[in-house]
């Protein structure tokens, strides 16, 4: 175990190279539980890390200790993703998660980047608000950290029903910042029809008896104190869309779509891998401080699924729906793919072989689209077990 601690820490050392010694080794250790699918809650993990050399007790004191004055900013974390997708130019997904531990609310209001399709966190705040919606502020605050701490260039902004506002999207669009976005809004908003206001439900009401029903205008409008395009639409549960952008574009639900992308990631956090509801934290700076140690897990999954999904592609599988219809379906997500592959390194590969692990530290590190070379230990041990 020390000596797959000692590899990890090789690993992600461009996201813990401030902390002191110790505190590095803790952190590696959590990761690697992370990695190997130990449950998070704190005597689990205390245990974990205790290797029967010292007290539960001792263990769960030092992690409390290093989440509670944690080494790793948030600049130091969010350069790190950058670098390690070569980011030069992105989306921006913007959405809260948020669970109840008791009579205690958490609310993360997290701000991730889109990167081949898969949702990476970036940069995030707690919301002491007791589970409520962020306001204006937080979320100019969240985009304002992002721009003023990276040039890079953002394509467009997305974000759900909650995040509009006149105060928010008034500084999206204002001339220092010139941020393109599509939201969705809410049906009871109003906008501007003529010389009147109307409500936008009652503007496109004709969508329900139209063939085809989704309509994008050229036409812009006033709504949320600003002139904006609108688009509209009636989903497969007969419900209507309304998407807001301060451009027009020819497909805004296409790119809208990509919101989805968020709702992906946390998933992984939460039920689906990684299990941060189960906890039973209510501190929220140490709340914060895991959801960072998660993240580095997941962001080296991601790409280490995204590299090896280009050597030995991802199945794909035949799923027969209800109305007959055949949908091709990949057996994993990227993340899932190099999930389970780190698993299997550190689990199985990586005691053994100092080769193995700086080849992996290499492809890690290295720009993803780097080509592995097929006379490598690590593609040939990549060939071998996906």
């Amino acid at each position: 175990m020390q000596d797959s601690v000692a590899k990890t820490i090789q690993i992600i050392t461009s996201f813990i190279f401030e902390a002191r010694i110790e505190k590095a080794i803790l952190i590696a250790n959590l990761v690697l539980l992370f990695v190997t699918g130990s449950k998070i809650s704190l005597p689990q993990l205390s245990i974990a890390i205790s290797h029967g050399k010292h007290k539960p007790k001792s263990s769960e004191q030092k992690i409390r200790r290093l989440l509670e004055k944690f080494p790793i900013t948030a600049l130091t974390y969010a350069k790190a993703v950058i670098s390690l997708f070569t980011i030069e130019s992105t989306e921006l997904i913007i959405d809260r998660t948020n669970w109840q531990f008791g009579i205690v609310d958490i609310n993360f209001l997290v701000l991730s980047i889109r990167w081949h399709n898969i949702g990476i966190p970036v940069y995030w705040i707690m919301l002491h608000n007791k589970g409520g919606n962020s306001s204006s502020e937080q979320r100019i605050a969240l985009v304002r950290w992002f721009i003023s701490n990276f040039n890079t260039k953002i394509i467009n902004i997305y974000a759900d029903r909650e995040f509009p506002s006149v105060e928010f999207i008034s500084w999206l669009i204002h001339k220092e910042q010139n941020l393109n976005f599509i939201f969705r809004c809410k049906n009871s908003i109003n906008a501007s029809n003529g010389d009147k206001r109307i409500s936008i439900k009652k503007l496109y009401g004709q969508l329900l008896h139209q063939q085809h029903r989704s309509v994008v205008e050229k036409r812009i409008r006033r709504i949320f104190g600003n002139r904006l395009y609108i688009s509209a639409r009636i989903n497969e549960k007969h419900d209507y869309v309304f998407l807001i952008s301060n451009q027009y574009h020819k497909d805004p639900f296409e790119l809208y779509s990509h919101r989805w992308n968020i709702e992906t990631m946390f998933g992984n956090f939460k039920s689906k891998s990684f299990d941060i509801e189960s906890t039973h934290m209510t501190k929220h700076n140490r709340l914060s401080a895991l959801f960072l140690l998660m993240a580095i897990a997941y962001c080296y999954s991601c790409k280490l699924g995204y590299i090896v999904n280009k050597i030995q592609p991802i199945t794909i599988k035949s799923l027969k729906r209800f109305s007959g219809k055949i949908e091709k379906k990949p057996e994993l997500t990227i993340f899932k793919y190099g999930f389970y592959l780190l698993k299997n390194f550190f689990d199985n590969l990586l005691c053994d072989s100092a080769v193995v692990t700086r080849q992996l530290y290499n492809i890690l590190t290295y720009p993803p689209d780097t080509k592995i070379p097929e006379d490598s230990q690590i593609y040939k041990i990549i060939m071998k077990v996906t």
